[in-house]
């Protein structure tokens, strides 16, 4: 990613992550590395990218 951005890609094996763990843990994950993070899966057989940017979650198909 541009501007040391965080991109991290789940590797998914027919397991969903769990998004209500997930949003818990971005805004830790950005603490760490002090600029926007994003994790890209899928949920319902779609892409999705979620990004923390230090104030909100936003989700975003791909």
């Amino acid at each position: 990613m541009k501007n040391g951005e965080l991109y991290l890609t789940h590797m998914f094996e027919d397991i969903e992550l769990d998004t209500q763990y997930l949003e818990k843990t971005l805004p830790y994950v950005y603490q760490l590395w002090g600029r926007p993070v994003h994790m890209e899966t899928i949920l319902a057989d779609r892409k999705i990218v979620f990004t923390y940017d230090g104030r909100k979650i936003n989700k975003r198909y791909l």
